[in-house]
This record gives structure tokens, C-alpha cells and sequence, in this order.
């Protein structure tokens, strides 16, 4: 974790199981799961924790991290679902549930909310997605979006030392 400031001041304790929601109003969080994925949550945001292959972000950015061991890992926001292949992607969910999805390599499925009726959306490397209205289109890309963390880097930790310099001796 990193400068993170806590929906009321309350941060999450002890092991983190599925159904609590975390809520973080600033700072970055690095979340790992029992399937191999991790995320960077980036606030403003909120993160709902379903199983160990899966999460409901409600609003804000994430980063994440999928190797092949979390095939299938899967993200949900207000207007679908992102299936991972295992790749990395990053995502960000607006206010009122809009949803853009980016990533540099590998292969996600997109679901929007309009129903059964839908099949889901390969998309493959240099695309990104918006989930609105409940239905996916596809965004062209030629990078990834930079407003998007994808590390947390703590700053270096001194130590000072003292040192006692004698000018006595001879060279």
C-alpha cells in the first residue's frame, strides 16, 4: 500500500475474504488472489472481493495482473464483465458505470449487460473496450493510457550514518 486514505479513516484489517468491499479514497493498494492475479486499485475507488477468480469494481482504476495459472479471471463493473485470459490490462470505471478497458498483449472476452442473448467479444492486443449502456464496442488503441499505475514503487529508505573523520594520521 501506498499514501492510502480509507473510506471514513477505516482500513481493512486482519485476512480479506471474499464479500467485503474496499472502499479507498486515495492512495494505491496492491490486492493479491488466491488464483495468481493481482491488482493495483487506484483511488478514488471501490472494490467488491467475490471469490478468489473475481472482483466487482464499482467505480475508479485498476491495474491488473493475470498469469496463465488465473485463466478466466474475471472482473465485473456496472455495464459487464471482463473474462482474462491471462494477460495484463488496466480498467476504469466512471461515476455513472461506464466502463474502458486497455491492454498491451494477450486476450480478454467482453460481456456488457444486455443479456443472455449476447456472446462475448475477443479482443485481442492494441484494442480497448467501453462497456455503456450495456453493450461493448471497441476502441482503437496505439498504447495504453498513462493515468493508469501499474506498480507501486515505495521511495528509498535511509539510514544515516555518522561518521567521525580523523586527519591525524599520515598518507
Amino acid at each position: 500500500a501506498q499514501n492510502c486514505k480509507w473510506h471514513l479513516d477505516i482500513p481493512p484489517t486482519g485476512d480479506i475474504h471474499p464479500g467485503r468491499s474496499l472502499q479507498l479514497e486515495g492512495g494505491l493498494v496492491e490486492i493479491g488472489f488466491e488464483s495468481g492475479a493481482s491488482i493495483i486499485l487506484q483511488g478514488p475507488a471501490t472494490l467488491d472481493l467475490l471469490t478468489a477468480k473475481s472482483a466487482r469494481l464499482r467505480f475508479g482504476k485498476l491495474a491488473a495482473k493475470v498469469p496463465k495459472s488465473a485463466h478466466g479471471f474475471t472482473i465485473l463493473s456496472p455495464e459487464g464483465k471482463i473474462i482474462d485470459l491471462g494477460t495484463e490490462f488496466v480498467m476504469s470505471v466512471a461515476r455513472d458505470g461506464a466502463t474502458e478497458v486497455y491492454w498491451d498483449k494477450g486476450e480478454v472476452q467482453a460481456l456488457g449487460n444486455k443479456g443472455d442473448s449476447q456472446s462475448p467479444i475477443h479482443v485481442k492486443e492494441k484494442e480497448g473496450i467501453l462497456l455503456a449502456d450495456g453493450a461493448v464496442s471497441r476502441k482503437s488503441q496505439d498504447a495504453v493510457p498513462t493515468q493508469f499505475i501499474r506498480q507501486i514503487t515505495l521511495p528509498p529508505i535511509y539510514a544515516p550514518r555518522t561518521l567521525t573523520l580523523d586527519f591525524k594520521a599520515s598518507i
